[in-house]
């Protein structure tokens, strides 16, 4: 179980609707690349990996703007 998250400039309207449109994307990035590691991968110990693949997985979905920072509020391994 993952939850991310990440600020955005709400004001920025083309971008916060891209946002929205993109939200099943995302989910599915975050299943792929979670369903390629082991629970016991290394990886899934390293937030700062971890936080920077889903950036990356999600930016390369999105043409008018860009995620800057991302969090995650939750992540359980469930074996």
């Amino acid at each position: 179980v993952v939850t991310p998250f990440f600020p955005y400039n709400s004001a920025d309207k083309a971008f916060t609707e891209e946002l929205a449109a993109r939200l099943r994307d995302f989910r599915a990035q975050t299943e792929e690349y979670f369903a390629g590691l082991d629970a016991s991968s290394p990886e899934l110990l390293d937030d700062a990996a971890l936080k920077d693949a889903l950036k990356t997985r999600y930016n390369a979905l999105l043409r008018l703007g860009q995620i800057d920072e991302l969090y995650l509020t939750e992540l359980m391994i469930i074996d």
